[in-house]
C-alpha cells in the first residue's frame, strides 16, 4: 500500500503544505485543526485533504485561504493510486463515539413527549377548566352579595 500524505494549511503562516500521514499528532480527519511535525517543529494546521502524494501535489496549489479546495469537476485518478475512505480503525474511538450517539438518542427520547404523557396533561387541563368552571359562577354571586363599592376600595 503506498504511503498516504495529507495537505494542511498552516494557520499562523497561512500556507499549505503536503506532509506525511505519520506526521499528524492524533486522528487525521479532514477539517480537523492538529498539532503537526514540520521541520522538527510543532505548528498548528488544519487537515484539507488526505490521500497519495502525486494527488496531494496536483491540488495542494488550489487550497484557498480559507483552508479548502474547491468542488471537484470531474476528479478523475489512477484507480491504483486512490483508496477508499475507510472507517477508522481505532476500536476504542468508534465505541466512544457509538456511546455518545446512544446518549444523545437517549436525551432526545426523555425530551419528546410520549402518547400518554400528551393524554395526561390534557386530561388535567380539562380537570383545571371544569374547576375554572365552577368557580367562575360563585365568584360572580360573591361579588353581587358584597356592599355597593366594597369590591372598588379592596375590603
Amino acid at each position: 500500500m503506498a504511503e498516504r500524505f495529507v495537505i494542511v494549511y498552516f494557520l499562523g503562516a497561512k500556507n499549505a503544505d503536503i506532509l506525511p500521514l505519520s506526521s499528524i499528532h492524533g486522528d487525521c480527519a479532514v477539517g480537523e485543526t492538529r498539532r503537526v511535525t514540520w521541520h522538527d517543529k510543532a505548528y498548528s494546521a488544519k487537515i484539507v485533504f488526505v490521500g497519495p502524494k502525486k494527488v496531494c501535489e496536483r491540488k495542494v496549489k488550489d487550497v484557498s485561504v480559507n483552508c479548502e479546495l474547491p468542488p471537484p469537476v470531474f476528479d478523475i485518478e489512477d484507480r491504483r493510486e486512490v483508496e477508499t475512505p475507510r472507517i477508522s480503525a481505532d476500536r476504542a474511538h468508534n465505541e466512544k463515539r457509538s456511546m455518545e450517539i446512544m446518549e444523545r438518542l437517549r436525551l432526545l427520547e426523555l425530551s419528546v413527549p410520549t402518547k400518554a404523557s400528551i393524554r395526561e396533561v390534557r386530561d388535567a387541563q380539562e380537570r383545571t377548566d371544569k374547576e375554572v368552571a365552577k368557580i367562575v359562577p360563585l365568584l360572580g354571586l360573591v361579588l353581587r352579595r358584597l356592599p355597593e363599592g366594597a369590591a372598588k376600595k379592596g375590603v
